[in-house]
């Protein structure tokens, strides 16, 4: 039963909560930065008990959600395209030739820390939720999703409501957001394995950071985006 409640949450409340919330918020001033910071972190929370709830109840191995300890051989070397991924993002930030989106209608640059404190809460929310929607998306739905309708079917269906999931504010972010779903959907398939995932999807907002650090506005004009503006 809580199976069932939290595929339904994942597949059809989360995105319509997103898209109604994007649809009522237009026109009107953004809520401050540290309250979306929050409003995520929190949703974030609550699928995540309900999914750790769900799992222990079932008595299922973490390997089986795409955790494995250690990981597989594959797992492995998702983990080294990852190390090596951020490895260069992150010498291109600190090297000055990139820099974090910009432009206040952008959803991706609107998430990003202007204060001290609004970067310290930022560094909290991009990791909770890169590794949190990487389990509940990646792993659970896969899970969920594959013996009701196979692994390609499941892979199409979790896309699209990650993909939806991140709600609608223009063609551009809404294709964006489906076709990194469906990468990051398809990798976790053929790895089998979250870790590196995980880590992709936490690092990357995280060197767009790094790259917005003091003195980066005298960078080159070539930007870094996160993964996709998280539903917050």
């Amino acid at each position: 039963m809580l199976d069932t409640i939290l595929t339904v949450v994942l597949i059809v409340v989360v995105p319509g909560y997103v898209f109604l919330r994007d649809h009522l918020a237009k026109g009107k001033p953004p809520l401050a930065l540290k309250v979306r910071y929050g409003l995520g972190l929190a949703m974030t929370l609550a699928l995540m008990t309900l999914c750790a709830l769900t799992w222990g109840l079932g008595g299922r191995s973490l390997a089986t959600l795409g955790l494995d300890v250690p990981p597989s051989i594959r797992g492995w070397i998702g983990l080294a395209i990852a190390a090596c991924l951020l490895g260069a993002f992150a010498f291109l930030a600190l090297s000055g030739k990139v820099r974090p989106p910009s432009g206040e209608s952008d959803a991706a640059s609107a998430l990003m820390p202007k204060t001290p404190s609004e970067r310290r809460l930022a560094i909290v929310f991009f990791i909770g939720l890169g590794v949190s929607w990487e389990v509940l998306y990646r792993g659970y739905l896969l899970w969920a999703l594959t013996p009701q309708i196979g692994l390609i079917g499941a892979v199409v269906v979790a896309a699209l409501a990650y993909g939806l999931a991140h709600g609608f504010k223009g063609w551009r972010q809404l294709g964006a957001s489906l076709v990194v779903a469906l990468v990051f959907t398809i990798a976790y398939a053929v790895a089998g394995s979250l870790w590196w995932l995980m880590i992709i999807h936490a690092g990357l907002p995280l060197v767009a950071l790094l790259a917005a650090r003091p003195g980066a506005d005298d960078a080159p004009p070539t930007t870094l985006s996160t993964e996709a503006p998280h539903p917050a």
